[in-house]
């Protein structure tokens, strides 16, 4: 897999963590670095947790699912393309103070896509789990600090664009 197909797919799961440090960054009444640095540190650590789950899952069931391991892969992205789309279109919810609750809902989706890793060869899954962390850990910084600057004024939904992302890589891996 190529790094500008991991780094596609950190993008795409990352947003979920961008939108809930959005969210948080405009409720900030202080924008302090134990604000800053906590929220994408917690928001990281959920991801690549439950991308680990994942992966570890997909590698004990590879050998039973090699040879459609292609449709599998197609169908996981395409299901968290199409769920993260579907999302966005829903009104907003009620916004939750309990970050680490949040961290692990934003952060469900890596466990499909660390399952999807383990069926298709990866030349480093250490290299693809920085890259993870930092995606992760910058969008939730960027989130923070634009939530924190524009406040409520600026209300686009970043669903969309991560499911499409999460879809277009779901159809590459079939081609």
């Amino acid at each position: 897999m190529s790094t500008s197909t991991i780094l596609l797919i950190a993008i795409g799961l990352s947003l979920d963590a961008f939108t809930i440090s959005f969210i948080k960054g405009i409720t900030f009444k202080n924008f302090s670095f134990s604000n800053v640095i906590k929220i994408p540190v917690l928001l990281s650590f959920f991801q690549v947790l439950m991308f680990l789950i994942g992966l570890n899952a997909g590698s004990r069931l590879h050998p039973s699912v090699s040879n459609y391991s292609h449709w599998l892969v197609f169908f996981t992205f395409i299901f968290i393309g199409i769920k993260m789309i579907c999302e966005g279109s829903q009104p907003s919810k009620p916004h939750s103070s309990n970050i680490l609750l949040l961290g692990f809902i934003a952060s469900i989706d890596a466990v499909i896509a660390g399952f999807s890793f383990a069926l298709i060869p990866i030349t480093n899954t250490l290299y693809s789990i920085k890259i993870l962390t930092f995606i992760t850990f910058f969008m939730s910084y960027i989130g923070l600090y634009l939530g924190y600057r524009l406040g409520t004024s600026f209300k686009y939904n970043f669903e969309y664009f991560g499911g499409i992302v999460l879809i277009l890589i779901g159809i590459k891996s079939v081609f």
